[in-house]
């Protein structure tokens, strides 16, 4: 996933942080099917990302650039350690923080019914 693929606006994205980065869900396996569980981004926030509902088939919540393989998540699980989301924390700190301010103001303008 690349951070300047998604629908930010430019006050947000000229916030030095780190560009690529990896994206979390889950796959589920309901009998014979396999489903992708995304739970990114809320309700309050339809107009700008794809919101899944929990009784349909969901999607990413973000353009894909790839896939791991199984092998590949496993590797990747094993690595991701506290250290290391100590230190994109602290890469991307004033990103995520301008991000979420902005995405408190999209929740704000369109209260859910």
């Amino acid at each position: 996933m690349s951070v300047s693929d998604l629908p930010l606006p430019e006050h947000v994205l000229e916030v030095p942080r780190v560009n690529d980065s990896t994206h979390m869900y889950l796959e589920v396996e309901n009998g014979q099917r396999w489903s992708i569980v995304d739970a990114t981004w809320d309700r309050g926030l339809a107009s700008l990302f794809p919101i899944n509902e929990w009784y349909r088939d969901m999607s990413l919540a973000v353009p894909c650039l790839g896939f791991f393989s199984l092998e590949q998540s496993q590797r990747c699980a094993d690595e991701l350690s506290l250290p290391s989301i100590e230190i994109d924390n602290t890469a991307n700190k004033a990103f995520f923080l301008r991000l979420n301010q902005w995405l408190e103001e999209i929740r704000r303008q369109k209260p859910l019914s």
